[in-house]
């Protein structure tokens, strides 16, 4: 027993922490949350419905209960009757873009971020969509390994309609991560480069269009104005021309007189 005790004891000692020395270990704070902590709780049927029927306005709920309603709306059915009514606020509430941020930090399941990238893709003219856009590619870079194939075509969606050239790259490391639908996204990009580049040489073209017209007007208007200037100067040498005549008329006609006296 004696013995026993004396083992407990030596147990004890070696399991307590030593004075002066901190036992604790520093990590690094996690800074997107997987989708099992503290994930954005979907809004509760009832309020949807209370949307749908005007009971219930959007506008008086609180940012995390409309972060519930957008993380449903991005999992729900196309034909819901409320669905026009979220799309309206996420289109004019100040603010919905920083709630966005949060439903792609803490999604209950990656449904919620697929749904939501298919949506942005569909808005690419939505505000500070750059930045929900790099949000987006760190939550990759973060957990691209735990992301579900489905939800990296929405990804790889928003890219395409959304994303720099630089940022393109990026659909080669999601067809590595097993994302479905690549081929669909990279001829989307291409078509839409190609669109842009058609825009500026428009754009150029009609500059160019300016610039001529300008510099042709310009010559018209010094053509037009040089014009007067001639005829002015016409009469004149006219009127010299017939001065010129009659003084020499004149001075033979005087010859004439004088020789004839003679």
């Amino acid at each position: 027993m004696k013995t026993l005790n004396f083992c407990l004891v030596i147990l004890c000692i070696g399991s307590a922490p030593l004075p002066g020395i901190s036992q604790s270990v520093s990590r690094p704070p996690i800074r997107h949350p997987s989708p099992s902590k503290n994930p954005i709780v979907f809004a509760d049927d009832r309020v949807f419905e209370g949307i749908a029927n005007s009971t219930i306005s959007i506008e008086n709920l609180t940012d995390e209960e409309v972060a519930g309603v957008y993380a449903g709306r991005m999992v729900s059915h196309p034909a819901s009757q409320w669905l026009s009514m979220v799309d309206k606020d996420l289109l004019t509430r100040p603010n919905a873009w920083r709630i966005l941020l949060e439903v792609l930090r803490r999604p209950k399941h990656n449904g919620v971020r697929g749904g939501l990238w298919g949506w942005l893709s569909r808005h690419p003219n939505y505000p500070h969509i750059d930045e929900l856009l790099a949000e987006s590619i760190q939550i990759f870079e973060a957990e691209g390994r735990t992301l579900e194939a489905s939800p990296l075509f929405g990804l790889a969606d928003f890219i395409a309609y959304v994303g720099t050239p630089e940022q393109a790259k990026l659909l080669d490391e999601l067809e590595k991560a097993g994302a479905i639908g690549i081929e669909l996204a990279r001829s989307r990009y291409a078509k839409r480069m190609q669109a842009e580049n058609e825009q500026t040489r428009q754009t150029a073209r009609m500059a160019n269009g300016n610039v001529e017209s300008a510099a042709s007007g310009s010559r018209n208007h010094n053509s037009i104005g040089a014009k007067p200037e001639a005829s002015s100067q016409e009469p004149a040498s006219i009127s010299w021309s017939i001065i010129v005549v009659l003084i020499v008329a004149g001075i033979g006609l005087q010859w004439l007189l004088l020789k004839a006296r003679k």
